[in-house]
Parts: structure tokens; C-alpha cells; sequence
């Protein structure tokens, strides 16, 4: 059942500086082996890609899973909207470049899109 943004973000303190997540992989650059749909930019410094919704319902309950995923593993996800299309950039920003958090983050992202293309909002 998907949530309200009231009910993601009440889950969270207001700032998460103060929060390490030591489960995460270290911050080292990686190529990206089986990205999918994933394509890695022209300067070699992030992942992008696409991603289009049957409508508008659809992609924002997608830009609620973006926000959720932010906070919950604090990593900064760049994405733009036009129209029901989402365009996201995963980069690890402090080194420049792709690390295994940006892997992980577009796995799940791809993940979360199809999940909610299946619910048929």
C-alpha cells in the first residue's frame, strides 16, 4: 500500500546530519557492470536514465519513492520532471563520480518504477 509524504517523511528527524549509515558500501568509484536501462553519462561522472509513466499519479507516487529513498540511505538523487517522464542523475557528489551507493540506488529505483507501473495508478 503505498504511503501519504506525511506518513514517509514523520518517519525521519528533520535533519539527518547527524545520522551515519555504516551499512553503506564505501565511497569508491565503480563501472557499472549491468545497469540496464541505466546509461552512464558522456564524461563518465554519473548514471542517467529515463524513466516514463502511464500519468501523472503514477510519476508522482514515483517522486514520493525518490524522496523516501533519500532520506532513508542519505544520498542525494538529482532528477528532473517534464510531463508524466522522470529524468534522474546518480552521482556520488563530494567525489564526482559513480560509487556502489549510486549501483544500489538505481537498482531499487528501477525497482520502485516498475512496482509502480504494476500497481496501475
Amino acid at each position: 500500500m503505498r504511503k501519504m509524504i506525511s506518513e514517509i517523511l514523520g518517519d525521519f528527524p528533520e535533519s539527518n546530519d547527524h545520522i551515519r549509515f555504516d551499512f553503506l558500501p564505501p565511497d569508491l568509484p565503480v563501472e557499472p557492470t549491468n545497469t540496464s536501462e541505466w546509461a552512464m553519462s558522456s564524461d563518465k561522472r554519473s548514471l542517467e536514465r529515463k524513466f516514463q509513466f502511464p500519468n501523472i499519479r503514477s510519476r508522482n507516487a514515483f517522486l514520493l519513492d525518490i524522496m523516501k529513498l533519500e532520506n532513508t540511505v542519505g544520498h542525494n538523487i538529482d532528477f528532473k520532471v517534464s510531463d508524466s517522464d522522470v529524468f534522474i542523475m546518480l552521482q556520488t557528489k563530494h567525489l564526482g563520480l559513480v560509487t556502489d551507493i549510486d549501483l544500489e540506488c538505481s537498482k531499487h529505483l528501477t525497482s520502485l518504477a516498475t512496482e509502480v507501473v504494476n500497481a496501475r495508478l
